[in-house]
């Protein structure tokens, strides 16, 4: 408002753009305001791409209404009638984004996300063969790798230094290629190493399309993050198989064979846990395309074939493992109850046998059966009800049934193969079968 006095001392009026301005730089003043503006605006190179090009509603949108996005002129501007937006937000429902189960879930997606990106600058080769998949799943740009000597702007969040600061990039740390070597401007700062979400080259980096990049990552046949090589020579090869399972633990008497195949195994299972959870959203994915009438691509069919192919590999890996461990721990474990934890079918089958023929002699005294193969004939049959009989006592687990079923395998080899035609295979179904 002009003042009477502001005309007489000719005074020069103040325009609403410099008010403004004064207004922000008060603002900025505040030590919470700058954080703020901070954590609002400032990305970082690794994270530019996964954080500012994908519109996360736009991408619900085209998957749950793919008319309202064709119909629109402009995608970047997306305009509904009242009626439209209430569908939609009756479609979606209510999202929880600030729960600590949501918010927790979207850091560990994020950190992947970032492992994959690094993978992809710093890595002309990689083992990952089961991230290829993931791989896939990148923004369509990414950024290339940050050149030695680049001039960059560093977050820094502590008690002696806080808020923004300017530095020269000098290398990536060779242990943690997540960590970088800045050498700050300040004098009082000096190098330090800086996690890479929190650099921002002060030049926009160059932009790679993805599928040109993935052109160049050649993937190996065995994951040796997960997996390590059939060959132990291989991965180690001062020790051999024979001499690892000698050598024992000084303190536990554990076989260092034993512990090795522990790892292994971890491994195979976080594989395992990883691929099925990415399995599971190409299982959604395909069941809305195919509720939609959507052709599934030729890429997501051959993506989920090798997703198979690879949790196939991944149980037979961990099978072969397994037993490995078991007849390790058969070799340590004398007391026949602690057998039983090791899930060795094995085990339950020679123990139900030993019983078994444990019964006849006792009861085949004198001899009323000479004859030797009616004699194992009748002990496996026994056997088989001795295992029936456990099995319906106990609480039925897995590894009894399975048990189960291998003895039954085990005692048809042993009937005539005119018993085996096709009435008396009913027969002996609905007797036997139907009863286990």
């Amino acid at each position: 408002m002009t003042t009477t006095a502001d005309v007489l001392f000719n005074k020069s009026l103040r325009s609403p753009l410099k008010i403004n301005v004064d207004h922000l730089k008060h603002f900025l003043l505040n030590a919470k305001a700058q954080r703020w503006m901070i954590c609002e605006w400032f990305y970082s190179d690794i994270d530019w791409c996964l954080l500012t090009t994908e519109n996360e509603f736009e991408n619900c949108m085209e998957h749950f209404f793919p008319e309202f996005i064709n119909n629109n002129n402009s995608r970047r501007k997306l305009e509904f009638t009242r009626h439209q937006w209430n569908l939609i937000r009756r479609r979606f429902g209510k999202p929880r984004r600030l729960s600590s189960a949501y918010l927790k879930n979207e850091r560990i997606k994020l950190s992947k996300q970032r492992n994959l990106l690094r993978i992809l600058q710093y890595e002309s080769k990689t083992h990952y063969q089961s991230e290829k998949i993931f791989l896939n799943n990148l923004p369509s740009l990414i950024i290339s790798s940050l050149p030695i000597g680049s001039r960059v702007i560093v977050r820094l969040f502590r008690s002696s230094q806080y808020g923004l600061y300017r530095g020269q990039f000098i290398s990536r740390d060779e242990n943690n290629n997540h960590l970088y070597k800045i050498l700050f401007d300040d004098s009082n700062i000096g190098l330090l190493n800086i996690n890479d979400y929190d650099v921002m080259s002060e030049e926009p980096l160059e932009r790679v399309v993805l599928g040109d990049k993935l052109k160049t990552i050649k993937y190996g046949e065995k994951d040796k993050e997960y997996l390590n090589s059939d060959n132990d020579e291989e991965d180690l090869p001062t020790v051999d198989d024979d001499e690892m399972s000698k050598k024992t633990d000084a303190i536990t008497k554990i076989p260092d064979r034993l512990l090795y195949l522990i790892i292994r195994v971890s491994r195979i299972l976080c594989a395992k846990r990883d691929s099925i959870e990415s399995l599971r959203k190409m299982n959604d994915q395909a069941e809305f395309e195919i509720s939609r009438q959507i052709p599934l691509s030729d890429a997501f069919r051959r993506d989920y074939a090798h997703l198979v192919q690879w949790l196939a590999k991944l149980n037979e890996y961990l099978a072969k493992f397994i037993d490995e461990i078991n007849n390790i721990c058969r070799e340590i474990v004398t007391d026949e109850q602690l057998l039983v934890v090791f899930n060795d079918t094995k085990f339950v089958c020679d123990r139900s046998q030993r019983l078994a023929q444990e019964l006849v002699n006792k009861l085949n005294i004198p001899p009323m059966v000479i004859n030797q193969g009616n004699l194992e004939l009748i002990t496996k049959l026994i056997a088989l009800v001795v295992q029936m009989k456990e099995f319906s006592e106990s609480e039925g687990s897995f590894l009894e049934l399975h048990a189960l079923d291998e003895a039954n395998e085990n005692f048809k080899k042993f009937i005539h193969p005119s018993l085996l035609s096709y009435e008396y295979s009913i027969f002996f179904f609905l007797i036997i079968m139907i009863n286990i």
